[in-house]
């Protein structure tokens, strides 16, 4: 580096002796000595041609010529014919180094460039999810209503129970499996978001024939069309009341006796309802 420095020099030098000519006037008086060694990045430079070998003056000067710091490679030099300019600019190395230091860091940006675009698509596609689910909620919630059932009054909640009492009297179920047809009578209990229902049967169980059909291959049947039942006639009578108001939930447990006594009520079936995710389930069990 510190023969740059010296060779910059050197071209101020040569460039001003250049602005006026070599006579045989420029040296007079002057000691003039070409016993100078020239080491350019380390490693020792021999001048061949005897027309451009550096010199020193005994006043203090050192001159190099422009194309001995050509052939050096520390500078471009542009010759102008017409305009007799001399164009002397200096070279631009590269640190393998630092080029190597440079290109690693380029890969690391690119590497985190493709990461911070991959988790940028995530996010988009997330945020579009969440916008989307939430349209649809809010599509679902006007669908089902605008009131929670949990929030309604009391006088709102005993006139609920009222209608929904009135519109599931005398509702029957019937199947092909069991031989009997079942005719209930309704108790309605609201209570926060649950409506609870339960369904008792006018009609004597046939304990035999029902636990019989449990029992056997014909449960899977039973149970199917029971479902299905419960489902058109009381689940949709209900949901049909309870339009105003999301976020509830239906339970309904029909029972029946096998004597004229109470006391034996049992439990045959049940059937639920969740608005929030639309599902519906049914069960049949042995009395």
């Amino acid at each position: 580096m510190k023969i740059k420095k010296i060779a910059v020099v050197a071209m101020a030098s040569v460039i001003g002796v250049t602005s006026f000519s070599f006579g045989a006037g420029l040296f007079q008086n002057k000691k003039v000595s070409y016993a100078i060694n020239m080491v350019a990045n380390g490693s020792p430079y021999i001048v061949q041609n005897q027309a451009l070998k550096p010199f020193a003056t005994d006043d203090g000067y050192t001159y190099l010529s422009v194309r001995s710091l050509s052939e050096l490679g520390l500078v471009d030099i542009d010759w102008n014919g017409p305009t007799k300019t001399v164009t002397v600019s200096a070279k631009q190395t590269e640190d393998p180094v630092q080029v190597a230091q440079l290109n690693q860091r380029i890969a690391q940006l690119t590497n985190e460039n493709i990461l911070l675009k991959k988790e940028n698509e995530e996010l988009k596609a997330k945020t579009s999810s969440g916008k989307s689910s939430d349209s649809s909620n809010k599509k679902n919630k006007k669908s089902s209503g605008n009131e929670l059932l949990k929030d309604m009054s009391s006088s709102d909640r005993r006139s609920l129970e009222r209608d929904i009492s009135s519109d599931l009297k005398n509702v029957k179920i019937s199947t092909r499996e069991y031989s009997s047809r079942f005719t209930f009578d309704p108790d309605v209990r609201i209570s926060g978001n649950r409506v609870k229902l339960t369904l008792t049967a006018r009609e004597k169980l046939d304990a035999g024939e029902w636990n019989d059909i449990i029992k056997g291959r014909r449960m899977s049947y039973l149970e199917e069309e029971f479902s299905d039942e419960a489902k058109d006639n009381v689940i949709s009578v209900v949901k049909d009341l309870l339009k105003n108001y999301y976020d509830y939930e239906i339970e309904v447990s029909f029972q029946a006796s096998k004597t004229d006594s109470n006391k034996d009520m049992k439990e045959i079936a049940t059937a639920s309802y969740r608005e929030s995710s639309d599902r519906y389930k049914c069960y049949i069990s042995k009395y």
